[in-house]
């Protein structure tokens, strides 16, 4: 279930307002990134990225690494491909950078949220028996100071 909840939140994300900041919110609280890796969800060809619209070439903001989140350019999803020897060389004997661009998916949350989201909701049980027992514990005590006192006062 929530995997398909994930998946139709990533699907609709550039259709939907509500949906989008649903996404939003999932994505910065678990500090994840869509229904797999989004970096694979959006990762296409160089023919396919010319024929969709600008704006949703796009990863959500959301998913930016909290180190580049002052980024503008964190999320722009255009794979590029690793460089060759040979264009190394090329630019190399023409004194132009030879270092290679970090791949824009590094830059990403790259952990895939439905797993987070089950993390977290098996700590739930967890959290919920501490603060069981803390109330127990602390009514207990009160218990006993209650008695304490009416025992003290009855002297």
């Amino acid at each position: 279930m929530i995997h398909d909840s994930v998946k139709r939140l990533v699907e609709a994300y550039s259709s939907s307002k509500t949906g989008r900041y649903v996404l939003d919110s999932i994505h910065i609280f678990f500090v994840c990134c869509g229904y797999d890796e989004w970096h694979r969800e959006w990762k296409m060809k160089s023919t396919q990225l010319q024929k969709i619209v600008p704006m949703n070439r796009w990863v959500p903001y959301s998913c930016c690494a909290s180190n580049y989140k002052d980024d503008e350019f964190c999320g722009y999803a255009a794979y590029r491909s690793p460089i060759t020897a040979e264009e190394f060389n090329r630019l190399k004997e023409y004194g132009r950078p030879t270092y290679v661009p970090d791949k824009w998916y590094t830059r990403l949350n790259n952990d895939p949220c439905p797993e987070l989201i089950f993390d977290w909701l098996g700590e739930l049980p967890v959290y919920l028996l501490m603060f069981g027992l803390m109330i127990t514990v602390g009514r207990i005590l009160y218990t006993a100071y209650a008695v304490f006192v009416y025992t003290k006062k009855k002297k």
